[in-house]
């Protein structure tokens, strides 16, 4: 009573009615996904970041919010690199209401942009963060002298204990590019249909 709805407000609840049943058949998949990997919960973003590259953006935003929700004080969180969890840190709201959290990225030798992520996030936290200085492609001979460094232990025990863990999966044939696999290797991966880092 006492309202009326314009010719053009028509069209917007018109155009709304698709992204509604939309919304509705995600939250069905995302009941579906989560009873089949038995996980607490699992949201699913509308779009294709193919498509419209500001899914991405939309995807950074839902994952902020939903991660924001499960800091606690002292919480150790562990972080990935890539174009998606960067987009998580930029989403990310000041919190104020947790102390003493520590970031700390999840995998070595990812370069400064995984270092300033780090940072920003805790920033953001009101938090610290430490570095982990190992570069990623080095042989499991090194690999094994490097985890014996007093620091560097000290680094992946912490890493060990984090309470949440913020992961980017890449593209799988993408990063096997990136990380200089052999087109041998690459191939096979294509032939075994691989999708996901």
């Amino acid at each position: 009573p006492g309202m009326t709805v314009t010719k053009d407000g028509q069209k917007v609840l018109d155009g709304l009615k698709e992204f509604i049943y939309e919304i509705k058949g995600l939250n069905d998949i995302e009941q579906c996904i989560k009873s089949f990997l038995g996980v607490k919960d699992v949201v699913i973003v509308p779009g294709n970041v193919d498509e419209n590259p500001e899914t991405i953006k939309e995807l950074g935003r839902a994952a902020a919010n939903y991660i924001k929700n499960l800091i606690k004080d002292k919480d150790i969180i562990a972080i990935t690199g890539g174009s998606t969890i960067k987009e998580v840190v930029e989403a990310f709201p000041k919190v104020n209401n947790v102390s003493d959290v520590l970031v700390i990225p999840a995998r070595g030798g990812m370069g400064r942009k995984v270092e300033s992520q780090a940072n920003y996030l805790a920033n953001k936290l009101d938090g610290t963060y430490r570095l982990l200085h190992i570069p990623e492609n080095v042989s499991h001979k090194v690999l094994e002298g490097l985890l014996k460094e007093k620091q560097i232990k000290e680094v992946i025990d912490t890493i060990h204990n984090a309470d949440i863990l913020i992961y980017g999966i890449g593209n799988a044939i993408h990063m096997a590019k990136k990380r200089g696999l052999s087109e041998e290797y690459i191939s096979k991966l294509q032939e075994l249909g691989a999708v996901g880092e």
